[in-house]
C-alpha cells in the first residue's frame, strides 16, 4: 500500500442500533472512537484512504452449504441428520466453539435488525469501493470477524458476561495484553471506596462500555491480518462468508 492504512473495527448494537467504531494506526499508538449512525459510520468511512475494515457481523446470507450432504460430512463434529441447515458453515465452526452466534439465514429479510443493517452496511461499503480482503494492495478492503470468540481465543477460556462490569474489564485487560493503548482498567479498583459503592456511584471513567471493546477487537483483527498474517486464521468458506480470528491454542 502506497500509504499506512487506518485500520477499523465497527460493532453493531443490538439495542441501541447504534454502530461503534474504533480506529487503530499502523503502530496502534493511538485508538479513535466514533458512535453514530450507520449513515455517519460511512461517512467516515469514505472519507479515509487506506482502510482495512473488521466487520464483527455477518456480511451476507448463507448460501445453502449446510445443506450439502459433502459439506456436512466434511464438519467435525458433523451436525444431526436434519439438524443445522439454514445457517452459514462459519456459524456452525463458531458454535462448535462454543460462541453463541445467530444463525445467519439464507434470506436477508428473515434475519433480525442488527443482522440486515449488517447486510445493508456492507453493501453500502462496497459502492465506497470496498472489497473483501484477500491480501494485495487494495486500499479499501474488508473482513468479517467475531469479536467474541477473538477474546475467548484471546484469553484460552471462557469469559465473563460481556455486560457485566467483570466482563467489560476482562476484555480490556485482554485488549492491553495484545498491546493496545486501552484505558488503565485497575484505576476502577483503586477508585472504588465504601462510600462510593453504598453511594451508587462506581468509578467507571476508566472502564470501556461493551461496543467500544468489540469494535477494538475487530480492529486489532483487522490490524493483524496484515501485519502479523501469521497470527490470524479464517474459518467459513468464501463462498458465504468466512471469519478471521486469532490463532488459538489447539489444546483447548
Amino acid at each position: 500500500m502506497a500509504e499506512d492504512p487506518i485500520f477499523v473495527g465497527v460493532h453493531i448494537g443490538s439495542s441501541e442500533r447504534l454502530f461503534t467504531l474504533a480506529s487503530l494506526d499502523r503502530r496502534r499508538s493511538s485508538i479513535n472512537i466514533i458512535k453514530g449512525t450507520s449513515d455517519e459510520i460511512l461517512a467516515y468511512l469514505d472519507r479515509q484512504g487506506q482502510i482495512i475494515l473488521g466487520f464483527d457481523a455477518p456480511t451476507q446470507p448463507n448460501q445453502g452449504l449446510m445443506a450439502l450432504p459433502g459439506v456436512r460430512k466434511g464438519l467435525y463434529p458433523a451436525p444431526v441428520p436434519g439438524r443445522w441447515t439454514n445457517m452459514r458453515q462459519v456459524d456452525y465452526e463458531l458454535r462448535q466453539m462454543g460462541v453463541r452466534v445467530h444463525r445467519t439465514p439464507a434470506e436477508a429479510e428473515k434475519g433480525p435488525s442488527w443482522m440486515r443493517q449488517g447486510f445493508r452496511f456492507i453493501a453500502a461499503c462496497e459502492k465506497l469501493g470496498y472489497i473483501r480482503h484477500a491480501g494485495g494492495d487494495a486500499p479499501r478492503q474488508y473482513l468479517e470477524v467475531n469479536a467474541e470468540a477473538s477474546f475467548r481465543i484471546w484469553l484460552n477460556k471462557e469469559t465473563f458476561a460481556y455486560g457485566s462490569l467483570e466482563g467489560r474489564l476482562q476484555r480490556q485487560f485482554i485488549l492491553e495484553d495484545q498491546g493496545l493503548p486501552v484505558p488503565d482498567g485497575m484505576i476502577f479498583f483503586e477508585e472504588v471506596t465504601r462510600y462510593k459503592l453504598m453511594a451508587g456511584k462506581l468509578p467507571l471513567e476508566n472502564v470501556m462500555e461493551p461496543g467500544e471493546l468489540f469494535a477494538l477487537a475487530a480492529a486489532q483483527v483487522a490490524w493483524l491480518a496484515v501485519q502479523q498474517p501469521e497470527k490470524v486464521r479464517r474459518i467459513g468458506e468464501k463462498i458465504e462468508g468466512e471469519v478471521y480470528l486469532p490463532v488459538w491454542n489447539l489444546r483447548s
